[in-house]
């Protein structure tokens, strides 16, 4: 009696199955894009995950003040400098020798290499560093991305800066935000 019951379960089942499956003559709906794409973007205060771990850069600044307090070279007309604060995450358990090298700006104008940066040669394993970088890029509302090349050889990265409007001013002579 159990077994007829079983049989009798697996039939209707089957049956179910091969009517769902072949009764609809219209094509399923495309499935609607997932709302959450747009925001895996790398962006500001985004995290970027690296060969060694991660990356995260957390605020864009607008320099003012003498360019030899920002460790620039005279910034060029119609050029503007930038700091950018971030933090590099070495999750592995050997250290890391960190580069500069890694990053660059690009932007619609070309590219633009990071003029200064932290003293910083080699991360301890499984560390955290806030790494400072200053650049002089073109005057204008649109800030270039940040390009990251991974040491590993990954495919480069582009981070969105987003706007200059919305940057705060630093002034690295004096310490002071505001200008």
């Amino acid at each position: 009696m159990i077994v007829a019951a079983v049989w009798s379960a697996a039939l209707v089942g089957g049956v179910l199955g091969v009517t769902t499956l072949t009764g609809r003559d219209t094509p399923a709906p495309a499935p609607a894009p997932h709302v959450g794409e747009q925001f895996n973007a790398p962006r500001l205060g985004g995290r970027v995950v690296t060969s060694f771990g991660s990356l995260t850069v957390s605020a864009v600044e607008g320099l003012t003040g003498p360019t030899s307090a920002m460790h620039l070279d005279p910034v060029p007309r119609g050029m503007r400098p930038i700091q950018l604060n971030m933090t590099i995450n070495n999750l592995q358990q050997r250290s890391l020798k960190f580069s500069p090298g890694w990053f660059k700006l690009v932007g619609a104008r070309g590219s633009y290499s990071i003029g200064w940066t932290t003293r910083l040669s080699t991360m301890a394993p499984l560390s955290a560093r806030q790494v400072l970088m200053r650049v002089a890029v073109p005057a204008g509302d649109a800030l270039p991305s940040l390009e990251f090349r991974d040491p590993a050889g990954r495919a480069p990265v582009r981070i969105e800066l987003g706007r200059a409007k919305r940057i705060q001013i630093f002034n690295p002579a004096t310490h002071q935000h505001g200008g």
